[in-house]
This record gives C-alpha cells, structure tokens and sequence, in this order.
C-alpha cells in the first residue's frame, strides 16, 4: 500500500470538502445572487463550480485506488499532473491579477496535493 498516494487522497478530500463547505457559504451566494452578471455566464460559472466538486471526488478516489493497486498507478500520475497544473495556474493568476496569496490559497491545497503524489510516485 502506497501510503503517499493515501496522503494525498486525504489531502485532496480535505480540499473537496473546503470546496464544497466553505467554499459555498462564502463563493457561490454571492455569485448567484449579483445582479452584475448575466444568467448564461452566472450558470457557467455555478456549472464549473460542479465541475470541480466532480474532479475533487474523481481524484481523490484515483488516488485510493492507486494507494491499494499498485497497478494503476497511472490515477496517481494524472492525479499528481493535475494537481501540479492546478497549482501551477493558481500562483500565475495571482500574480498577474495582483491577488493576495493569504486571500486566495488554493493554491496552498494543491502544492500539498502534488508534493505528497510525487513523494508516492518517487517511492
């Protein structure tokens, strides 16, 4: 058992259920309810914010499956190649839109999420 692969499976649930919990107390009120943005970007925002919450769950479960199977250790190369590039993406848009890194710190969970799938795919 790949017990790095568990860490991050761990890990990306944590950040699953900050997604879903915090995240929509705090996130998607406000954008269902702002009456500056047009209802077909208003929805396709509320759409990826599912699309998320679906990618989270598939990951983390890639990871369990990859931590108890060696064999499909390709879940948790694609699980750490997303993570990388979702963290990758995270830090470059906040410092092109000049955003606070305390503000915004998903990219945080993601850092955490890749060092703990690479440690795994090291091991």
């Amino acid at each position: 058992m790949n017990i790095y692969f568990l860490v991050a499976a761990g890990l990306t649930a944590a950040t699953l259920f900050i997604h879903c919990y915090f995240g929509g107390k705090k996130i998607v009120p406000p954008l269902l309810n702002s009456p500056d943005i047009q209802p077909v970007p208003k929805y396709i925002h509320y759409g990826n914010w599912h699309v998320a919450t679906i990618h989270f769950t598939g990951m983390t479960l890639s990871y369990v499956w990859a931590a108890i199977y060696p064999e499909a250790i390709e879940l948790a190369v694609l699980g750490t190649l997303v993570s990388a590039a979702i963290f990758m993406w995270a830090v470059i848009l906040n410092i092109w839109k000049k955003q606070s890194f305390r503000a915004i710190p998903h990219w945080s969970f993601f850092l955490s999420i890749t060092i703990a799938g690479s440690m795994g795919l090291a091991g």
